[in-house]
């Protein structure tokens, strides 16, 4: 795992969702880059049992985001959640993407 890499990457992925919100998932090939890092898509489950937290609740993960310290779960949770977005949410997906873009920087803050 090359944290800088990862550091670099969620950078740009969370400023791409700025941009574009969450069409920026079709124009990043970010699932292959999650694989790459050695994260997998577990639906948030280890992030959950880990922290006690679902992968949309924002509002939790503001309040608790020191306590969110293990990268591995993270970014699993992260990979889940783009997974989420771009392939089972139907109409809006505004919490998700508050929480991506939270857990994003989160992650890129515990890799520099």
């Amino acid at each position: 795992m090359d944290k800088h890499e990862i550091a670099s990457f969620t950078r740009e992925l969370g400023e791409r969702l700025e941009i574009w919100g969450a069409s920026a998932l079709d124009r990043t090939d970010w699932a292959e880059r999650f694989r790459d890092f050695g994260f997998h898509m577990d639906c948030g489950n280890s992030y959950q049992k880990r922290y006690g937290m679902l992968i949309d609740d924002a509002e939790g993960l503001r309040r608790n985001l020191a306590q969110v310290d293990d990268i591995r779960i993270l970014g699993n949770a992260v990979f889940s959640q783009c997974r989420y977005i771009t392939h089972w949410a139907l109409g809006g997906c505004e919490r998700e993407l508050e929480w991506l873009k939270l857990a994003l920087k989160r992650l890129e803050e515990l890799t520099k």
